[in-house]
């Protein structure tokens, strides 16, 4: 709840890369996707997302931000749920304190930009991975490749993180 707190509370006004995005929400859908496809260097996840908060909630700063402010939040009680599973439940409970109020994680989580989806995807996706190397199981597998996928559809450079994990998975297979 205080991580949640500390991302409403926004001290700036857009910037000129948020406010392209917002620009770029307000498109048609085929519009954004194909301006993103021809001017823009990010795939279209955090787009679409921010395409219907735009059509929900208005293009307002605080509406805007939201998709971002969600998921920034969500980060926080993933670190925990990561923490505890590679380590003990009060290591989760330390990481979700220093995540709910580290100020990069802030910042990024309160931009109109992809960044925040960035870190919950790559969390829930290295969650996913120490989950499956302690215990295995279908579900987290799938797990595991939704957040994968969602990750490169959300900044090609969560592509080095898939990378990298799948060079421990066949680093603990060997």
């Amino acid at each position: 709840v205080s991580g949640l707190v500390v991302r409403l509370i926004v001290p700036r006004g857009l910037w000129l890369d948020e406010a392209t995005s917002v620009d770029q929400a307000r498109m048609s859908f085929a519009g954004m996707i194909a301006n993103l496809r021809s001017t823009d260097v990010h795939p279209p996840l955090y787009f679409s997302v921010l395409w219907v908060s735009v059509r929900w909630l208005g293009s307002g700063e605080l509406a805007v931000r939201l998709p971002s402010i969600i998921a920034g939040a969500l980060v926080i009680p993933m670190l925990y749920v990561l923490g505890k599973e590679a380590y003990d439940r009060r290591t989760g409970l330390v990481v979700a304190a220093i995540g709910s109020v580290a100020p990069i994680m802030v910042w990024y989580s309160q931009e109109a930009r992809m960044y925040a989806f960035l870190m919950l995807f790559g969390v829930i996706a290295l969650w996913a991975q120490v989950r499956i190397l302690n215990r295995g199981g279908r579900l987290v597998w799938v797990i595991y490749a939704a957040a994968s996928i969602a990750l490169v559809w959300t900044q090609y450079f969560g592509v080095l993180q898939v990378v990298v994990q799948e060079l421990a998975f066949a680093y603990f297979i060997w």
